[in-house]
């Protein structure tokens, strides 16, 4: 059966159409990782939003040990600046 781990990896703010790029570097090789990104307007009276534009693994063999990391973008789509919380579910065999 399945494990699945939710993780909050953090909150910055983005200011309208800013893109930022966040990795994981504790990526498991036998796991499928995804990604939410939850954006809150600076002001309540306007409404902001934000997504995953790309997430890609990537592996590197080193002498004493093999390492993976799962990056990924996230951006402001909305002409508003606020915080983004940036989820991340690891789903593992």
């Amino acid at each position: 059966m399945a494990t699945t781990i939710w993780r909050e990896m953090g909150m910055v703010w983005l200011d309208p159409g800013k893109t930022l790029h966040w990795k994981w570097n504790n990526a498991k090789y036998n796991c499928v990782y995804a990604f939410n990104v939850s954006p809150i307007a600076q002001q309540q009276s306007e409404t902001m939003e934000a997504e995953i534009m790309r997430v890609w693994r990537t592996h590197s063999q080193k002498t004493t040990a093999a390492e993976a990391e799962v990056h990924y973008l996230f951006k402001n789509t909305s002409s508003v600046g606020g915080y983004a919380f940036v989820f991340m579910s690891e789903i593992c065999p």
